[in-house]
């Protein structure tokens, strides 16, 4: 029986949970979640990256990015594929941003990409087409229900043991507004870094790790980074900081 809800009294601990208990399903293979990032608008939470597409106020429903409500789906880098968590009045959306293969261990890293192999795995060409296959099995975007394409989340049986590190979210454009300065430099991106290596600011991962206490051994063992680089990008960040 598939799963229907998911309840956690906070919505930051929504994406860690999603990495530890859950893995992505396609027709033709199955997925950890790597990277997710968190974006959520509410009465006491103003966001101003948050998307507030209506899909984003429902419940566990797959929302692909839309340039509007009721606009076309967007394409090229700027693709993308949340899990929504809305309830009703604040707009949750989780971001899928890398995937790894269960099997092989290949990793797919970015949000435009992860829809793209999400379209590959399925055997469509499109979001719009796609989308149009799994509602005739799942006319709501449900996440858990399975589709005519396979796509879908599904529980582990046994959570997974591993620590989820947080760092800043990926290609947020600067505004020079308090709200956009103050959640630019939010830790809303959630890092498997034990099973995956990740290219896309980098640089913040490092300085993210580094002022949350983390060793220099440990960081550059985490990252992959050469000594030079970290000690190039923690001078940086602490004249910055």
């Amino acid at each position: 029986m598939a799963e229907t809800k998911i309840e956690l009294p906070n919505v930051f601990d929504i994406p860690e949970f999603l990495m530890l208990n859950y893995m992505l399903e396609t027709a033709n293979a199955t997925y950890t979640l790597a990277e997710l990032e968190l974006y959520h608008h509410g009465e006491t939470h103003e966001d101003p990256y948050v998307h507030g597409n209506k899909m984003q106020k429902e419940y566990c429903k797959w929302y692909f990015h839309k340039k509007s409500d009721n606009g076309k789906y967007t394409n090229g880098t700027f693709r993308g594929v949340d899990m929504t968590f809305g309830d009703g009045k604040a707009f949750t959306g989780v971001l899928i941003r890398s995937i790894v293969d269960a099997k092989t261990g290949t990793q797919v890293e970015g949000s435009c990409k992860v829809v793209n192999q999400i379209l590959k795995d399925c055997n469509t060409t499109s979001i719009q087409e796609l989308v149009a296959e799994m509602t005739k099995t799942n006319p709501t975007l449900d996440i858990f229900t399975p589709t005519i394409n396979g796509f879908r989340l599904v529980k582990i049986e046994k959570a997974l043991e591993k620590k989820i590190y947080l760092s800043t979210r990926v290609g947020l454009p600067p505004h020079d507004t308090d709200a956009h300065k103050k959640y630019i430099s939010m830790n809303y991106r959630y890092l498997d870094l034990a099973n995956a290596k990740f290219k896309n600011n980098k640089k913040e991962i490092v300085r993210s790790l580094h002022l949350a206490g983390i060793t220099p051994a440990e960081i550059m063992t985490l990252t992959s980074t050469r000594k030079g680089d970290f000690e190039r990008w923690i001078d940086y960040s602490n004249a910055t900081a």
